[in-house]
């Protein structure tokens, strides 16, 4: 019994996940929906582990190769499902210190070129 509780509490995280997963993309205020992605992982992290199990034989009592590498393929694809939207975040965060060093640098200019004009029409060397 004690398996089914942690099996049902899993899975409504998951579901919880998801909801917010979709309500976060879908929010008029932020219109992105790269975080989509992070569908793409929970879609095939179970598929390494699945394909183990088909070929290896279950008569083995020890830990075979093939389930270890799965083992270790599945947390890494669970480990990139997290690390994706730490990437986008500051690839964001990059993209907007880029905005802002392109603004900063026009503001610079044209106060340049205000000077420059205004030093023109006054004959000032």
């Amino acid at each position: 019994m004690a398996g089914i509780k942690a099996l049902i509490s899993l899975s409504f995280g998951g579901a919880i996940g998801l909801m917010f997963l979709m309500l976060g993309c879908t929010l008029p205020e932020y219109n992105k929906y790269w975080p989509l992605f992070v569908l793409f992982f929970y879609i095939i992290s179970p598929i390494p582990y699945c394909i183990a199990t088909r070929v290896v034989d279950d008569t083995d009592a020890a830990s075979s190769a093939c389930k270890e590498l799965a083992i270790f393929l599945t947390t890494g694809i669970v480990v990139s499902a997290f690390g994706l939207p730490i990437i986008f975040a500051r690839a964001t965060l990059i993209a907007i210190l880029q905005e802002k060093a392109l603004l900063i640098n026009a503001e610079d200019q044209l106060e340049r070129e205000s000077k420059a004009g205004l030093a023109s029409k006054c004959h000032i060397p």
